[in-house]
């Protein structure tokens, strides 16, 4: 809701030119965030951390790989996938949550100050436990989303995103093959390398009496 109400107002605002870089260009970006797992999935939401390493092909559409990890438990019982009727007091086990992902991303008003996007891709989610490798998991597939950069100079902008994460556990589990839907929001800067800095032309007014 609240990137949705983001975006909005990202597009709603006039859409002054900012400086930014143009071109074949690569980007870096670090972020903080969190995740909300869905019902399915036995753990407790928690605070996520990560980078991506990005190329852009034009200020318009580029590539992006990120790794992010998040530290966590889980509600009940020792496995990642909700086991229904557990009974609560259950023994529970720590476990960290990796994901690998590699998406598209599209820049809709890349010469406004606060510039939506939108993203998608495959990604690669690991759950770990820390207690015994026996529910351990590696499961593949998909995430989108959508976020708003935010011009802070040339090079740095700021990035607020909000992203629908979807797998299946491939282990035999009480879902089959239903695929939780779990959010994971993020805010972050990003940092240009290479390409051009385009700056709008300014526009002198003469004023006629």
């Amino acid at each position: 809701m609240l990137l949705a109400c983001a975006v909005g107002a990202a597009v709603s605002v006039p859409c002054l030119s900012h400086a930014q870089v143009t071109g074949p260009h690569g980007t870096v970006s670090g972020f903080i965030g969190g995740v909300n797992w869905d019902n399915k999935v036995n753990l407790n939401g928690g605070v996520l951390f990560g980078g991506r390493l990005g190329f852009m092909m034009n200020e318009y559409f580029g590539i992006e790989g990120s790794l992010q990890r998040s530290n966590t438990s889980t509600r009940v019982g020792l496995t990642p996938w909700t086991v229904p009727n557990t009974p609560a007091g259950s023994e529970g086990a720590d476990y960290s949550a990796e994901r690998a992902q590699v998406s598209l991303i599209a820049q809709l008003m890349p010469h406004a100050k606060l510039s939506p996007y939108l993203v998608g891709g495959y990604s690669r989610i690991t759950f770990d436990s820390h207690v015994s490798d026996t529910f351990d998991e590696k499961d593949g597939g998909y995430d989108f989303g959508a976020g708003v950069m935010v011009r802070a100079m040339p090079r740095l902008n700021g990035r607020i995103e909000a992203r629908n994460v979807g797998f299946r556990f491939h282990a035999t589990n009480p879902w089959g093959d239903e695929m939780p839907d779990n959010l994971v929001y993020t805010l972050g800067v990003q940092y240009s390398v290479g390409g051009r800095i385009w700056t709008p032309p300014t526009t002198n007014v003469t004023n006629v009496t």
